[in-house]
């Protein structure tokens, strides 16, 4: 219990060191006794737990109002937003985002706060002679991926970035901005290593640690945004193949934690707890406390869609009627069988779908969005006649699909060259909107981040 009570101490510690992001990370008051956190691997897997636990409440990949699913959601045409004017996401409902805005900084502190973590625990899982081996490798692998996908969102979010592997607060105070491309590459090469360290079976049966299709299909996210769309048909062949995962019938048990279409999931951290999605979403006022899913995607389901069907909620006064996105349905105190869904194997069938189709092989696309809508309760798509008509395709049916997820919508049109397209239904739409200022005071702070964003 000692041993315990220390390791929470430390990571308070830590939890302040690096609370003023990674970036101004300043000289720690008190030196951090990591030699308590990693004599065992029971202790390192309680840091670890906290890299986890970081990552799920404050992070891109929070389902709640300020994970990436919300933010980008009231930003593109996804959801209609019934914030109040003085909220700070009200901004982004109404494309007028500034430098200076609170939840742009939220976004950015709380990814390097998390980074700078996961560096220290890297560090100090390398070359540790006091774990085995395979534990080691595992849960070096693990957070390589985490650092991954925090880098991944951040140059989604922000385009360039300043990148860092070290905890050395000095160099990390004054670092320039790494392109896109080489964030990505620097991902890559992470990803990778987790490819060798990880196993294909996952080391939880509810598979809330990343396994090796977890870091394939974050590298093949990342493979198309370079549009290597060799490299993402080879990732997600591999993944759609296993044995560990199935395209179930009925779109009703996606949502369930034991779906065998879950490749990562993140956990409550109380047992019965609801998900953030569903403290998000269920909403009985009129109108909705946060956001409804906007006319725009609701006139592109057809009424037999189970999707439309089984993951929407209709809440109806005499004189309005809201369309709620309705995926996590468990209550706070009840919840027995909802976990955050962070990757399923339906990314990568859309994945492999656009890789064919960026290929030339629109037919063989097709088939693989095919056989989500037949899933879905519909028939067929048959004769396409382009390139473009294809994509057209794929990004409705992957708004149907992944609405209100971890910024798909958001990510997919950027990919795709379609966000100008936001200019019909949003009318402060400007093209720059493609990435987010940085935050104003890093810039104060860190001269070296400049230019701001185009635009900002």
């Amino acid at each position: 219990m000692k041993k315990y009570t220390l390791l929470f101490a430390v990571f308070l510690q830590l939890l302040f060191v690096g609370c003023e992001e990674l970036i101004e990370v300043d000289l720690p008051t008190t030196q951090i006794n990591t030699s308590i956190v990693y004599t065992d691997a029971a202790t390192a897997k309680a840091a670890l737990a906290h890299l986890y636990s970081s990552t799920r409440d404050d992070s891109f990949v929070n389902g709640g109002m300020y994970g990436i699913g919300f933010m980008t959601g009231i930003y593109t045409d996804e959801l209609t937003s019934y914030l109040g004017d003085s909220h700070n996401l009200n901004a982004f409902y109404h494309n007028q985002i500034l430098a200076t805005n609170s939840a742009v900084s939220k976004l950015w502190d709380s990814s390097y706060k998390t980074i700078y973590a996961i560096n220290i625990f890297i560090e100090n899982m390398r070359n540790n002679s006091a774990i085995s081996k395979e534990d080691q490798n595992t849960m070096i692998g693990e957070a390589l991926f985490l650092r991954a996908l925090h880098y991944y969102y951040l140059t989604i979010v922000f385009g360039d970035i300043p990148y860092a592997t070290t905890t050395d607060y000095a160099l990390n105070k004054s670092l320039n901005r790494t392109s896109i491309t080489q964030v990505l590459r620097n991902n890559q090469h992470d990803l990778e290593e987790a490819l060798i360290l990880l196993k294909e079976t996952y080391r939880n049966q509810e598979y809330i640690y990343p396994n090796q299709y977890a870091a394939k299909l974050l590298l093949a996210r990342q493979f198309a945004e370079m549009k290597e769309w060799d490299h993402v048909q080879q990732e997600v062949n591999s993944i759609i193949q296993s044995p560990l995962y199935t395209l179930r019938n009925e779109p009703q048990e996606v949502f369930n934690k034991s779906y065998k279409g879950v490749i990562w999931q993140l956990n409550p951290d109380v047992s019965l707890k609801s998900t953030f999605e569903a403290d998000l979403y269920n909403s009985t006022s009129f109108p909705p406390s946060s956001a409804s899913l906007s006319p725009h995607i609701m006139e592109k389901f057809e009424a037999t869609d189970l999707r439309k069907i089984q993951w929407i909620k209709t809440v109806s006064n005499p004189t309005s009627t809201y369309y709620l996105p309705f995926k996590y349905k468990n209550k706070n105190g009840e919840n027995t069988t909802e976990y955050s869904n962070v990757m399923r194997i339906e990314e990568a069938y859309f994945l492999l779908a656009e890789a064919y189709i960026h290929q030339g092989n629109i037919n063989a696309g097709i088939e693989f969005i095919n056989q989500i809508r037949e899933r879905s309760g519909l028939s067929k798509i048959n004769t396409i006649r382009s390139k473009e008509e294809a994509i057209d395709w794929l990004l409705e049916e992957k708004e149907k699909e992944f609405f209100s997820e971890f910024g798909h919508r958001f990510i997919d049109l950027k990919r795709n060259n379609r966000l100008n397209q936001l200019q019909l239904i949003k009318p402060n739409w400007k093209s720059f909107h493609n990435v987010l200022p940085l935050p104003q005071k890093e810039l104060l702070l860190n001269p070296n981040l400049n230019p701001q964003n185009e635009g900002y």
